[in-house]
């Protein structure tokens, strides 16, 4: 397989053609392991779960996973298993949180560079799911996440006239940051909350949350809808960035704004529309049996990373009927789209990517893929900045899906609903990303896996320059997987 990359210059139009090869020799695959399946979920905690919400996080000597029904702790020199739990066993025994029995969602972990902390994340809620219910917050008491843990739940409405879903995590030099969906508990009218935490409040000697600041009803047409707060383990500016996607998309199919939002001292600052090229929301991906698959709502699933003044985040949208991956890197202080790009391939779905990028500008996104040639996998893709301008290598198959999955047999099935890519805080060069492959027809899988930057790093060659013209919508072209890339302050002319 070849990339193409066509990049736009003021000047002109430089085009790059590059094989997988070329950028592919400054990776190497380092641990590579199989987390959790389903089938072991299922006897920890007695009943099946999903979808697998497919979470973990990497520290200085381990990597946790939190994928829905299960808390696991890993070597990640060697990726021996240390311990592995139901989540409801994390809350409760672990974290010291009484929570009823009910069932448990959307959990999320990070690990925090500034602190070494772990800070882990869900929701609870009622088998109805039109009851209020709790955001769960823990955050370990040492770097290593074998040891004590401390948690609260907060009652999402005490008025019980709203319920969560979908939660988010976010962090930075001050503080920790839920955002999560609400839903009207009588005409599911929707909004979002936003729960803003000061770190020292949580690291202190008696840990307290009291002085949380809750901000309520925030009106998806003007916020965003899934609001996600940025991961910035950066020195402290003041404030922190929050994104959603436009909410038409999820309406009428189509968004053509991100919404941005900064929050300081306990109040939202500012608000801001951030144009892009549109973007259609994501079609259902494919299986070889034809099983369709969800592959998202479009909207910033996974963490956003925020490097100095770069907000790099990814969606899922439709490119050629097929589900893709559409990544951003913004300018945090302008609000300007620095640079975007669609990898796509019109033989295959790509769906629920994640990303993390270090401060050299090496990107890793990881993701699932199938099609009718290739069960649910786990893959990455690695890109490097040159010049300002990233450029990708050929996807990177991670762990091969074994069956068609179909769980429910209803024709549809659930995937996701995100994943998770970070930096390694030990090595700037190393990446961990943990993805989701199909271990049977009835069975999901989580494949955990570290990529290795080389230090050495070639520059991109073969670049053949041409006079300025105009150039097509972004799209597919001869199966090839193509990568679109809009430079900075060139506007929103597209390229393909």
């Amino acid at each position: 397989m070849k990339v193409i990359y066509q990049v736009l210059t003021t000047a002109a139009i430089t085009w790059t053609l590059l094989s997988g090869r070329a950028i592919a020799g400054t990776f190497t695959i380092g641990q590579n392991f199989t987390g959790t399946t389903l089938k072991e979920v299922e006897t920890l905690n007695g009943f099946s779960v999903t979808p697998p919400d497919i979470m973990g996080a990497v520290g200085k000597n381990h990597f946790v996973e939190f994928t829905n029904g299960v808390f696991a702790i890993y070597d990640k020199t060697n990726g021996t298993n240390l311990k592995k739990t139901s989540s409801f066993d994390f809350w409760h025994q672990i974290a010291g949180v009484e929570i009823p029995d009910n069932f448990l969602s959307t959990p999320r972990m990070l690990f925090d560079s500034h602190s070494d902390r772990w800070f882990a994340v869900q929701l609870d809620f009622s088998e109805q799911g039109n009851k209020s219910n709790n955001f769960l917050l823990a955050v370990s008491q040492t770097a290593d996440p074998t040891g004590g843990w401390k948690g609260w739940k907060i009652n999402t409405d005490p008025t019980n006239t709203t319920f969560a879903e979908f939660l988010n995590l976010g962090l930075d030099a001050d503080g920790v940051y839920l955002a999560a969906n609400t839903f009207n508990t009588s005409d599911f009218s929707s909004s979002q909350t936003l729960i803003s935490l000061s770190k020292s409040d949580l690291l202190s000697a008696t840990p307290t949350i009291a002085n949380r600041k809750t901000f309520n009803s925030l009106d998806a047409k003007k916020f965003g809808a899934t609001i996600q707060p940025v991961i910035n383990q950066s020195k402290s500016d003041g404030h922190t960035t929050l994104l959603g996607v436009d909410s038409n998309v999820q309406q009428l199919g189509t968004g053509k704004t991100i919404k941005k939002t900064q929050l300081g001292n306990n109040s939202i600052l500012t608000t801001n529309d951030i144009s892009v090229n549109s973007y259609n929301l994501s079609p259902l991906a494919v299986q070889p049996n034809k099983t369709a698959l969800d592959s998202g709502l479009s909207d910033f699933s996974s963490s956003i990373y925020q490097v100095g003044k770069s907000i790099w985040t990814v969606q899922t949208v439709e490119v050629g009927g097929k589900s893709a991956i559409r990544w951003y890197e913004i300018d945090g202080e302008t609000n300007k789209i620095l640079q975007s790009g669609t990898i796509a391939d019109s033989g295959y779905d790509y769906f629920f990517p994640s990303i993390a990028v270090n401060e050299f500008g090496d990107v890793v996104i990881g993701f699932s893929r199938s099609g009718l040639t290739e069960y649910i996998s786990s893959y990455a893709v690695v890109g490097q900045t040159v010049n300002k301008i990233t450029t990708f290598a050929a996807p990177q198959l991670l762990k091969a899906g074994t069956n068609n999955y179909n769980l429910s047999g209803d024709g549809k099935e659930k995937w996701g609903n995100y994943s998770a890519t970070n930096l390694d805080p030990s090595d700037p060069y190393s990446f961990w990303t943990i993805q989701g492959f199909a271990a049977g027809t009835d069975n999901w899988g989580t494949q955990i896996t570290q990529i290795k930057i080389n230090r050495t790093i070639p520059n991109p060659s073969g670049v053949i320059t041409q006079p300025t013209k105009s150039i097509p919508e972004a799209g597919l072209c001869c199966g090839l997987l193509t990568v679109a890339v809009v430079g900075v302050g060139f506007g929103k002319r597209k390229v393909s």
